[in-house]
């Protein structure tokens, strides 16, 4: 059934009369309109607009006899002739209604643009559905959601106005945080202080080769930002399920060993741990969606909906960026072109959610033959590199002095037979910080218990003893005294 699409020829009249009359209302105008912002079936405001706009392009002279001549040599005079353009301007607005009436004739467009793609959407469903369901309706929902942004007429801010809006945040947290972070705590001081924290909008990449720990890292920050925030945080685990991660997270909060808690073997004193631990993490608003190669589309859309549901979301984790699949195979894109995607889009997400986005990332395997993995060493893509405000590397750190001529088969023979509870060190590497200074720290990874923490000084001197040679090895040293 065919419908009269919003429109307002009496708004698209006014606006071109003010062009044709005056050289502010023009440069106002243009600076806000396109062509679509008229109505396709107002044939004769829609040529005008088109001859204003060729005028102007090529730094002419803007009136009733330059605008005739011009459609003229457009061959569209008889749409709207001499008389139109006069009509026209004897019906002009002033400069203090210009605003107003730009703003009326952008939501008749919005509303047109919306109105016709759910007609769009309604048309595909009606000829079959191609792919998934949860395909069809997470395109449809980035279609939608795409025209309605458009609805905000993007206009120079001025700088008062962003200092003042600074200005109001700053004096909250001054207020309200004694440790005085902008953003949300990452449980590390050290961290803490070079970053300020977590910042909103930001997008943040987390990256290390396999068994590092960049997992149990990113369950760290997302239980420090959930304890500490009150507020509600996003677990994507596309390569665990979620009640691995639980466990996990079980081990972090109660202190069991995270061997116990996989295989049950519990004495009466774990029990009670894991009892009052599990009470803890149930007041928690931490939501996982263990999607196996969820696509980007429904990622973006799930993320969407829990903000909608929960207006308090402070942060989303991605576990980990590798597995995210295709929504459209026919592309034929390579997987290099389809991460860099990626990686826009989960910065788009940053700032459309205004909330930190953390990102995990494989490293590439030369980055354990260069044994110092650098930025260039993300997996796939360099697009992530230029994407992200922040970048942690993450790598073991020498916990023992290897003897001279030892083989290197020998040394990961010697790891691979440690004690599971062996505490480890990791360094991290603030390779990238956009708004701040980079620098290079080293953590206790404590691999029984999930669990990441900063240096003692007592394990710091041991680590320097190590270093200076006095000591071979910090299995023992390393373990909570």
């Amino acid at each position: 059934m065919e419908y009269k699409l919003p429109n307002d020829i009496l708004v698209e009249k006014s606006l071109l009369g003010a062009m044709l009359i005056s050289e502010q209302a023009l440069i106002t105008c243009l600076g806000s309109l396109v062509e679509d912002d008229f109505y396709e079936k107002n044939a004769a405001n829609r040529v005008v607009f088109q001859a204003i706009k060729r005028l102007n392009d090529n730094q002419n002279n803007v009136d009733v006899v330059t605008v005739y001549n011009e459609l003229e040599n457009m061959k569209k005079q008889e749409i709207a002739g001499v008389d139109y353009l006069k009509d026209l301007s004897e019906n002009a607005i002033g400069l203090t209604s210009l605003e107003h009436y730009i703003k009326m004739l952008k939501d008749c467009a919005v509303l047109r643009s919306l109105l016709i793609k759910m007609e769009d959407i309604k048309d595909k469903y009606n000829k079959g559905i191609e792919g998934t369901v949860s395909d069809f309706v997470a395109h449809s929902g980035d279609e939608i959601a795409s025209i309605v942004e458009q609805r905000r007429v993007a206009e120079f801010i001025s700088l008062n106005e962003y200092v003042q809006r600074v200005n109001q945040d700053l004096m909250t947290y001054k207020e309200t945080r004694e440790d005085h972070l902008i953003g949300i705590t990452t449980g590390i001081r050290r961290l803490d202080n070079l970053t300020n924290g977590f910042q909103k909008e930001n997008m943040i990449i987390l990256a290390a080769r396999p068994s590092v720990g960049k997992t149990a890292l990113a369950l760290n920050f997302a239980l420090t930002a959930a304890r500490n925030t009150g507020k509600t945080v996003a677990f994507f685990s596309l390569e665990m399920p979620g009640d691995t991660l639980a466990r996990r997270m079980l081990a972090i909060d109660s202190g069991v060993e995270l061997n116990k808690i996989m295989t049950g073997y519990l004495n009466k004193e774990d029990r009670l741990k894991i009892k009052t631990s599990a009470n803890r993490l149930a007041n928690l608003k931490l939501y996982i969606d263990d999607s196996p190669n969820i696509k980007m589309a429904d990622l973006i859309s799930k993320a969407r909906k829990l903000q909608n549901n929960h207006n308090d979301l402070s942060m989303v984790l991605i576990d980990y960026i590798g597995l995210i699949t295709s929504s459209d195979k026919s592309k034929g894109e390579n997987r290099q072109n389809e991460v860099a995607d990626y990686s826009r889009k989960l910065k788009q997400l940053a700032r459309t959610l205004k909330v930190p986005v953390i990102v995990l990332c494989q490293l590439n395997r030369k980055a354990e033959e260069q044994g110092e993995p650098t930025m260039a060493d993300l997996r796939e893509s360099g697009q992530i590199e230029q994407d992200a405000d922040l970048i942690i590397l993450l790598s073991p750190d020498g916990q023992r002095k290897k003897k001279e001529g030892a083989k290197k088969e020998d040394q990961e023979e010697k790891d691979e037979k440690s004690s599971p509870s062996t505490a480890q060190l990791v360094r991290v590497n603030l390779a990238k910080n956009r708004n701040g200074q980079t620098d290079v720290m080293t953590l206790l990874f404590q691999k029984s218990y999930q669990l990441f923490s900063e240096l003692t000084d007592e394990q710091r001197r041991k680590l320097d003893a190590l270093k200076a040679g006095k000591i071979q090895d910090l299995n023992e040293d390393l373990k909570d005294e």
